[in-house]
């Protein structure tokens, strides 16, 4: 049972530990110029008979189970808890191997055929010598053919190689594997190939449009090509675009991403395997006070020269059941103290180790705790004109963007980074292929971790009955929040749950395709500072459709250039996974290293372009975070008036040309807005038009950057890594872009 006095020791022993003295001076004015508490306020005397709040149950594990009605529910209920976490596990696996056990089973058939001919065919006894026991050859045989099924039919496969190669490696597969179970009288063994067939046809053809589709119709990406979305009229956000090197926000095999990690699934899974024993920096932890009264920790990690007020100060937000001992947290805060900055990282209120002496436990929705800490770290920034940066990870990437949306003008930052994180998560409400083979064993953990042993007591006095056994029986995420946190905490139901944590969940789901124009109110007007948004389109557990589509208002470069403010930017990789974008043939030795320094050169390059401007400080909007020469726009008419020469912006540093002129000129320059409000909307949701850079390549297989005014996209264009390097090799200046959006293919199969 947990015991506040308990916890009090541990923290008392922690304190111990935390000896500022051998910190520089800097390090040790900035932490005392904070003046927080470096022990729990619960902890102290006089607030230790404060914590237990007469009414709410005590922290601690569920200490009844009187939800099962019969012995039969209890066994309903063991099984739904261990169940679908074994049967997701395996069939992960499986999917994890396919692209090496269908190849080399096939050499495996083929090797079999071939000595079957040279010794003859009519013997049975040759035909049983070939090869080991009729068992683990059934076996073979059955898993070479499911695992051609896999590339033939998973989305992230054929996002990965295309539909044909799945198609060739399954009839190869099927046709050995039916001439050899022949052959060898493998009756049983037919039989289940035939089952796997019909599967297949099952899984291939698509009843409501009544033809052969390959993958989830929903799930496949179709008019969308990776790079970067962004609105060129806002100029801030266009010189820092031009100052983010390119070769920074592309991943590809070019540069080094991982080969033999050929999906989302495997991007993901291994490196979070394979990135171990990180030793974490040397936190200091201290203690802010939330509006009500609760608290959260603050993780600080200093450089070993100092605190220095010149570098950005980053704010890092922490993914779902996380903390500062996440791996990828520890890995950023190593690599950017390394580099002069210091990292602070939030703590949600009731994760890790945190009590919460009241009902209000960590939720998703919930954005005033990030507010308040950003407001109390702006304290200290606005004063030295240092840049406060902050970076979300998955479930702290959702939050992150939804705070920097629902608080416009009044956002304490000046720039933000959502890494894998969703604009807008109703649309993983039906991501069935993460619910099915991701979530099992997240919510197993979630559900034990975090509802039982944690809060166990608080969740059974809030929920009913039946509530609370179908959250000990979910099998995903989604079903935890359905049964548990949305009743717990107030929400009507999942999809107001949903709407709430999204920085897009008050637009309706289907203005999203049947209206020309983000609703006028929609929160996602008001991104007052630079946000990137970074998703991968193979990410196996927030699908890509959170943060975009194959057409309509959430195609990104529509609504990129939609949002009043321009200050929104969309970062979309090819490959990656959820966390992942791991890099070399041993990624455990670069860890995070693509994603991490994708942030923190972003942060660089808006800290850069601020510097650079010498009257920037007149653009800081009234709640701290800089205006980015769109914040606060409310008309269609304003953004027009905040591109011209005329707009009191000093983030307007250039004159506005037409397209035509940027085609004649030597140096890039921004189209105008009546050039670019004549291209055909609707053409270029439907068919993917988008102005962008691409590659031109010539017969010899030299290759050029080259810029086009309007490219029809059907299918992606030529990579840009290529030029990016031989640019590198020359010792060439990158002349900045001047398109809305940039498009680097990396081809990265």
């Amino acid at each position: 049972m947990w015991s506040l006095g308990e916890y009090c020791k541990t923290q008392l022993l922690r304190q111990r530990l935390e000896d500022w003295s051998q910190l520089p001076a800097s390090s040790r004015t900035f932490l005392q110029s904070l003046q927080l508490p470096t022990i729990h306020p619960f902890c102290e005397a006089t607030k230790l008979d404060e914590f237990q709040v007469n009414g709410i149950p005590p922290m601690g594990p569920m200490l009844k189970e009187d939800y099962h009605h019969h012995m039969g529910d209890v066994i309903v209920t063991h099984i739904y808890r261990v169940l679908p976490a074994l049967m997701a596990m395996g069939e992960l696996w499986l999917r994890l191997f396919a692209s090496v056990i269908a190849p080399l089973g096939i050499a495996y058939l083929i090797y079999c055929e071939i000595l079957l001919v040279l010794r003859g065919t009519n013997s049975n006894s040759n035909n049983k010598a070939v090869g080991t026991s009729t068992k683990l050859f059934s076996v073979t045989i059955l898993l070479t053919v499911a695992s051609s099924v896999v590339l033939l039919t998973d989305t992230l496969y054929i996002l990965e190689f295309g539909p044909h190669y799945g198609l060739v490696i399954f009839v190869i597969s099927a046709v050995l594997a039916t001439r050899t179970c022949k052959r060898r009288q493998l009756r049983w063994t037919l039989q289940g190939l035939l089952l796997l067939k019909l599967w297949t046809f099952f899984l291939i053809y698509d009843p409501f449009v009544g033809k052969i589709s390959f993958g989830d119709r929903v799930e496949a990406v179709q008019n969308v090509t990776e790079g970067l979305y962004y609105h060129p009229q806002n100029q801030f956000i266009q010189h820092l675009v031009d100052a983010w090197p390119v070769e920074k926000r592309t991943y590809s095999l070019q540069l080094g991403a991982t080969v033999w990690m050929p999906t989302g699934d495997s991007r993901t899974g291994f490196p979070f395997l394979l990135n171990k024993d990180l030793s974490p920096p040397a936190y200091r932890r201290l203690w802010l006070e939330t509006h009500d009264h609760e608290y959260v920790a603050l993780d600080i990690a200093l450089p070993e020269k100092g605190h220095s007020d010149k570098k950005p100060l980053y704010m890092v937000l922490h993914g779902l059941n996380g903390g500062s001992n996440e791996d990828y947290v520890k890995e950023f805060a190593h690599r950017r103290i390394a580099e002069g900055s210091t990292v602070v990282i939030m703590v949600a209120r009731g994760l890790m180790d945190l009590p919460v002496k009241g009902w209000d436990v960590f939720h998703g929705a919930r954005v005033d705790d990030v507010h308040m800490t950003a407001k109390f770290l702006q304290s200290f920034t606005v004063p030295k004109q240092q840049t406060l940066a902050a970076v979300g990870y998955s479930m702290g990437a959702i939050i992150l963007s939804n705070y920097v949306a629902r608080s416009g003008n009044d956002c304490a930052l000046d720039v933000a980074v959502a890494i894998s994180g969703g604009l807008d998560m109703r649309f993983e409400h039906h991501f069935y292929r993460a619910q099915r083979l991701w979530h099992p064993m997240l919510a197993q953990k979630l559900r034990d971790t975090f509802l039982v042993q944690k809060w166990g007591e608080r969740f059974r006095a809030r929920l009913s009955s039946e509530d609370l056994k179908q959250s000990m029986r979910a099998y995903h995420v989604t079903e935890i929040d359905q049964h548990a946190v949305a009743p717990y905490n107030g929400f009507d139901n999942v999809t107001h749950y949903y709407s709430e944590m999204s920085a897009m969940g008050d637009i309706p789901l289907g203005a999203y395709q049947n209206e020309a124009s983000l609703p006028e109110h929609a929160r996602i007007h008001n991104v007052a500072i630079p946000l990137c948004v970074v998703h991968a389109l193979d990410d196996p557990l927030s699908t890509w459709r959170t943060v975009g589509a194959n057409n309509g208002l959430m195609h990104p470069s529509t609504l990129t250039s939609q949002i009043r403010s321009g200050n929104l930017l969309v970062l979309l990789t090819k490959a990656g996974g959820h966390v992942g974008w791991p890099l070399g043939w041993l990624p455990w030795i670069r860890k995070w290293e693509w994603m991490n320094n994708a942030a923190s050169t972003f942060v660089e390059a808006v800290h850069q372009v601020s510097q650079q401007h010498t009257n920037n400080r007149q653009c800081v909007n009234s709640g701290g975070g800089k205006c980015s020469s769109g914040a606060g726009i409310d008309t269609e008419e304003d953004a027009d008036a905040a591109t011209t020469d005329e707009a009191p912006s000093c983030c307007d540093t250039e004159e506005t040309v037409t397209v035509a002129d940027a085609e004649e000129a030597t140096t890039n320059s921004l189209p105008s807005v009546d050039e670019i409000e004549s291209t055909d909307s609707d053409t270029q949701n439907e068919e993917g038009q988008r102005i962008h850079e691409t590659k031109e390549t010539s017969d010899d297989g030299s290759s050029e950057v080259g810029t086009t005014d309007q490219v029809h996209v059907d299918e992606p264009p030529l990579g840009a890594t290529e030029q990016v390097e031989a640019d590198d090799q020359e010792g060439l200046k990158e002349e900045p872009l001047s398109e809305p959006v940039e498009t680097v293919e990396s081809n990265a199969h």
